[in-house]
């Protein structure tokens, strides 16, 4: 899997490699997402908030 910042693409060979480089900051532009339109609108809204640079920002999944 690769991951494309700026013009400049990442290689990750594997979950955890992809898992290091998103907590390091590199995220692929929200542009390079295609697909029906509702669905880019739900993961637009969701992957932005998700991967908010605050990690207090991003939403909590514990139900509670």
């Amino acid at each position: 899997m690769n991951i494309c910042v700026s013009g400049e693409c990442l290689s990750a060979i594997n979950d955890e490699q992809l898992k290091t480089l998103i907590k390091q900051g590199n995220r692929p532009p929200l542009s390079e997402i295609s697909g029906p339109a509702e669905l880019l609108k739900f993961a637009k809204k969701w992957i932005g908030r998700c991967w908010h640079k605050s990690p207090d920002k991003r939403p909590l999944f514990d139900r509670k």
